[in-house]
């Protein structure tokens, strides 16, 4: 997933394999279409087609999808005042619908790249300062510096401990699937139906995986996110562990507690269910201790080739030494010419030197075009438009009388 740039794509297939699929992210899919909706003059058209579009963005039938978005695209040809907009839809996405529709997306898990722009931002205005960097050396020493911070922090939440942002969305998911009513539950062959409250539009629920040790599970309905996928636009497009799901969880526990006749099997059922969660909360456990170890192993070997490097360094310095102190003592202490040859050897050694701490010495340097300095900002991402709004012109007011004799041309200052 990226943004509508070629520059990304063009690298990863040219480095790595042709994808499976690509996404765009829909942010900037959104966020595209409203900066081209003023190749349309009215407003009130605007607010349709934006409708229309976000409609048929968000359509996750391939079917429905394709008479959507057909029966739009017919409509913009044929009105005047959206025709170019037309030729600009027909252009970048016509040709592409499997790259931003969500029909095209389901169970991805995929919808934007948020998280990666913000890890961008935090490169660029936290670890480079908000400076332009051109040496790879210094970029590649920041993205370091950048997984090592990583590592620490999360080693501070395996300790101190600290809810991710996936369980707050179940736990919320868990709070707004107990206002629904379990009769809207309809179960059918491997599957149940869930009639929306709002809407008349009709969910479907259907078993994905039965075994997951994974940790992301709702402590109330002990069941992960993996297990079960639903149509609607929460599950199938954000991945997450929608409320309809949640209801289905609260539908099937009761079922199965109507159909326990005697109370010795709940009670088996109870113990049960507790030595399954013992069990689960070891398994956290010895899966934070194991995690933990690796960040520190990482953490130490970063530590380790910091040190080796700064300990090669002082070993090339220390036989640089020795090797200079041996070609001097090598020469005879009545010949004077050898030591002259060791001077004149050395002057061009200085001129380096310089020439590579002020790269304003290296010959050449004035016939190129001006560098920019090293400590320039870089140009801020802007999220709003930076246009200037015209100034009301002011506008001529005129009284007239009673007796429409006289009149009076007032301006406004």
């Amino acid at each position: 997933m990226s943004d509508m740039a070629e520059a990304f794509f063009n690298a990863w297939i040219e480095i790595m394999s042709p994808p499976k699929f690509r996404l765009y992210c829909s942010w900037h899919v959104d966020q595209a279409w409203r900066k081209n909706l003023s190749k349309i003059n009215t407003k009130e058209k605007q607010a349709f087609i934006y409708k229309n579009l976000r409609a048929v963005l968000e359509e996750r039938d391939v079917t429905t999808f394709n008479i959507l978005i057909n029966k739009l695209y017919t409509m913009l040809l044929e009105d005047p005042d959206t025709m170019e907009f037309a030729n600009y839809f027909n252009k970048y996405y016509m040709c592409c619908v499997e790259c931003w529709a969500y029909c095209h997306r389901l169970g991805a898990g995929l919808n934007t790249n948020m998280h990666l722009e913000r890890m961008h931002k935090t490169l660029k205005y936290t670890y480079l300062k908000g400076k332009k960097v051109k040496r790879l050396d210094k970029a590649i020493n920041a993205i370091m510096r950048f997984v090592r911070d990583k590592c620490i922090d999360r080693l501070i939440v395996l300790n101190k401990g600290k809810m991710s942002s996936k369980l707050q969305i179940i736990r919320s998911r868990h709070k707004q699937s107990l206002k629904l009513r379990e009769d809207l539950v309809v179960e059918c062959e491997n599957r149940w139906n869930i009639a929306s409250e709002t809407t008349a539009e009709l969910y479907v629920i259907q078993k994905v995986q039965r075994d997951c040790k994974c940790q992301l599970l709702c402590n109330e309905c002990k069941t992960c996110i993996h297990q079960f996928c639903c149509s609607c636009l929460d599950s199938s497009v954000k991945y997450n562990m929608c409320k309809h799901i949640h209801l289905l969880i609260r539908y099937i526990s009761q079922c199965v507690t109507d159909s326990l006749e005697h109370p010795q099997e709940l009670v088996d059922k109870d113990v049960g269910e507790s030595n399954l969660i013992i069990v689960e909360e070891t398994m956290k456990e010895e899966l934070h201790t194991l995690e933990a170890k690796a960040h520190l192993t990482e953490l130490s070997t970063s530590t380790k080739l910091k040190t080796t490097s700064f300990e090669s360094k002082k070993r090339r310095v220390a036989s640089l030494l020795e090797e200079l102190q041996h070609i001097v003592s090598f020469t005879t202490s009545d010949e004077n010419e050898e030591l002259d040859a060791i001077e004149k050897a050395l002057v061009p050694i200085k001129h380096t030197l310089r020439a590579l701490k002020n790269s304003k010495c290296i010959p050449g340097a004035k016939n190129k075009k001006p560098q920019e300095p090293h400590n320039k900002n870089i140009r801020k991402q802007r999220f709003f438009s930076t246009r200037k709004k015209p100034k009301p012109k002011n506008r001529k007011v005129r009284l007239e009388t009673a007796s429409n004799e006289t009149a009076l041309h007032l301006i406004p200052f």
